[in-house]
């Protein structure tokens, strides 16, 4: 594979670009946003490639997050798009939807490879007429990115991280974690946490590999082979990436260190399997960057007012927050997701709690839980930066198990109550039941919460009872849930401080060996 370099002028402050193909709802982009302020923060010019209906959300955040469009979402593009509409013309058919799949990715993948060429890419002269640099560090947030854009990094020597929070993801390069094996996900494949590496393997080979491959070879570039070992994955687990060999100009790949891979979750709830490489980083929560986390905000300041309100009108009862995320939004239809709302409220009701009810997707909650929004308070969403407060206030937490959520609750001294959700139109359905079985039981084991309930066939009297154990004071999951928050606080594991060194000393280093060679070229 022939290397091409790219050589940018010294600039004084880091560049480092965030691409995130794939991620249609705010809680994918949620580490990556932390992340990305966090890095602002400190004077790093931060562009955020999503999907263009998250532009006015960036601009909303006030943390000086530039926006690039990384192309087609899959979501708007199953509707305005040629392939997605055709796709989802024959989703009842087993025999069409293979052909109107690859149609539709080929469109997707040749979207987001065009617009990825363009943002990672030196440009001498853009289309504004002046000189567009490419950044001296990329991140991928999504697997998405990884497949499509991780062989443009290669082929420029452009460093590059994947931000996960999720070890789900580092299973599928390197030996699962001890904790994952024999974890089943429930009603889909693969049947377990083991066979993840197998299953992505096999998504790159029958989904991605063809659509990436016909990019590749329009743009100049060599397509990638048919061996295992010939995937974006392979630059992750060995001397492939650009991320530490040499060349002309200094920066390079073939012989170089692999890609960080930074895991955004706590030790203490899940310690680093011993059996992965050192360039897999177990940072900690990505938390802080967006707004602070639980124990730097006593006086609830970036509370909204009607939340505030909620909270002040009764101060001796317990509150619940039940917060479905991504999956929640998409599971099922939307009779169904009200259905599983009105259960928990009746459970709510029996365990005399109230709740805080962020909506999914098309939700409404009946009428008779929001007198004087006493008994209920629903918001269609939770400012960014403000979740973990909220949850210090409340005395459990119900989610759908992704691992933002329950660590976010760990981290926030409260226990939790995983809901396991599957099947309808979550997207990676198998992969979303898989994080929830997991996560679940790991807080479970930690003693934090109680082992995860199919919301799918959800009992009341079972909720109420899990609830009624959960918000009592004097219960053993509150007194480890405390606990557990402060082992978390005092650990040295502090994951923000940890990828805002890994970023930035890739960062540095290339920009540092570019402005050597700048200078070298114009003295």
């Amino acid at each position: 594979m022939s290397l091409r370099t790219i050589t940018n002028a010294g600039h004084a402050r880091l560049r480092v670009t965030f691409m995130c193909p794939g991620a249609t709802n705010v809680a994918e982009l949620r580490p990556c946003l932390e992340l990305a302020a966090a890095l602002a923060k400190q004077g790093t010019i931060v562009t955020v490639a999503c999907h263009a209906k998250h532009r006015s959300m960036l601009k909303s955040l006030g943390q000086g997050l530039l926006f690039a469009d990384c192309g087609l979402d899959p979501q708007q593009a199953r509707k305005s798009t040629a392939s997605g509409q055709a796709l989802e013309a024959v989703k009842t058919d087993p025999a069409k939807v293979g052909p109107a799949l690859s149609n539709f990715v080929f469109e997707l993948v040749g979207d987001w490879f065009a617009k990825g060429l363009a943002l990672l890419v030196a440009d001498p002269l853009g289309s504004s007429g002046k000189r567009q640099e490419s950044p001296d560090c990329v991140v991928f947030a999504t697997p998405a990115a990884v497949y499509c854009l991780a062989g443009i990094c290669d082929e420029y020597a452009l460093p590059f991280a994947v931000l996960d929070a999720n070890p789900l993801f580092a299973s599928t390069l390197f030996p699962p974690p001890k904790a994952f094996r024999g974890v089943a996900a429930v009603g889909a494949e693969p049947t377990n946490v083991g066979q993840w590496a197998i299953w992505q393997e096999s998504t790159w080979r029958f989904l991605y590999r063809d659509a990436v491959n016909a990019c590749r070879t329009a743009s100049g570039l060599e397509p990638y082979g048919p061996g295992a070992n010939a995937s974006p994955l392979a630059l992750l687990q060995s001397n492939g990436s650009a991320n530490g060999s040499s060349n002309s100009s200094g920066v390079g790949s073939g012989g170089g260190v692999p890609a960080p891979v930074l895991l955004g979750y706590q030790p203490e709830l899940l310690p680093r399997d011993p059996e992965w490489p050192s360039h897999v980083h177990v940072c900690g929560l990505m938390g802080g960057g967006l707004g602070p986390l639980p124990e730097a905000d006593p006086g609830s300041k970036v509370l909204p007012d009607n939340v505030r309100a909620f909270f002040n009108a009764d101060l001796t009862s317990p509150v619940v927050l039940v917060s479905l995320g991504l999956v929640g939004d998409q599971w099922q239809d939307v009779a169904t997701r009200n259905a599983l709302l009105a259960q928990c409220l009746e459970a709510f009701t029996l365990a005399d709690v109230r709740s805080v009810v962020v909506l999914p997707t098309g939700c409404r909650l009946p009428g008779q839980y929001l007198v004087d929004g006493y008994r209920c308070l629903s918001v269609l969403a939770l400012p960014l930066g403000a979740e973990m407060v909220v949850m210090r206030k409340c005395c459990c937490v119900v989610s759908a198990g992704d691992a933002w959520t329950v660590q976010a609750a760990c981290r926030s001294g409260t226990p939790s109550i995983t809901l396991r959700l599957s099947g309808g139109a979550v997207a990676n359905n198998h992969e979303h039941s898989a994080e929830a079985e997991f996560w679940g039981r790991a807080a479970a084991a930690a003693g934090c919460a109680l082992p995860p309930l199919p919301g799918g066939a959800l009992k009341v009297s079972t909720m109420a009872t899990h609830v009624a154990r959960v918000v009592d004071a004097s219960s053993k999951e509150r007194q480890r849930a405390v606990e557990l928050a402060e082992a978390m606080r005092s650990s040295k594991h502090n994951g923000m401080a940890r990828a805002v060194q890994v970023v930035s000393g890739l960062a540095g280093s290339v920009a540092a060996i570019r402005a050597a060679a700048y200078n070298a070229e114009t003295s």
